[in-house]
């Protein structure tokens, strides 16, 4: 409800871009503590690929359907091939983009935890729109960092 859009086509692009920062949001600190990095252009990148995937899935299960008949087959996977092959070389594109991923690294899964934590945190604060959800999650964060700053020492 941040956005109001006017056109359906401003509504689809606005919907992708809330479901990429949810998953983003949602998935970050999971790919970071697994992978050590960050996509920076995930918007970007989404906006692109949530469409072509769309269509590669339909292509796909009109293959079932056609794929008897060689004519319609070979021209549905034409179409797929130039699809999969027109998205990747906009992702490589994309990758290869200045600071298009960036490392960061977790070293313990307490840490995720308390990144999840800030984030409820804060969506808690705006949905409640009370400070000290946004408060408790900050507390709960100095915690865990002092927590693992202690661990590190005594090491």
């Amino acid at each position: 409800g941040l956005v109001k859009t006017r056109t359906s086509v401003g509504e689809y692009v606005w919907g992708i871009v809330c479901v990429s920062l949810a998953a983003q949001i949602g998935t970050a600190p999971l790919v970071m503590y697994s992978f050590g990095t960050f996509s920076t252009y995930f918007l970007i990148t989404n906006l692109l690929v949530i469409p072509i995937m769309f269509l590669v899935v339909c292509l796909s299960m009109m293959i079932w359907a056609v794929g008897w008949f060689e004519m319609p087959r070979i021209l549905t996977v034409k179409l797929l091939t130039f699809l999969t092959d027109f998205e990747n070389a906009c992702l490589e594109r994309i990758v290869s983009l200045p600071d298009s991923v960036i490392n960061m690294e977790f070293d313990s899964p307490l840490q995720v935890w308390a990144v999840y934590m800030v984030i409820l945190s804060v969506w808690l604060w705006i949905k409640e729109k009370r400070s000290a959800r946004l408060v408790h999650g900050l507390i709960g964060l100095a915690a865990v960092e002092m927590l693992l700053t202690v661990q590190n020492f005594a090491v």
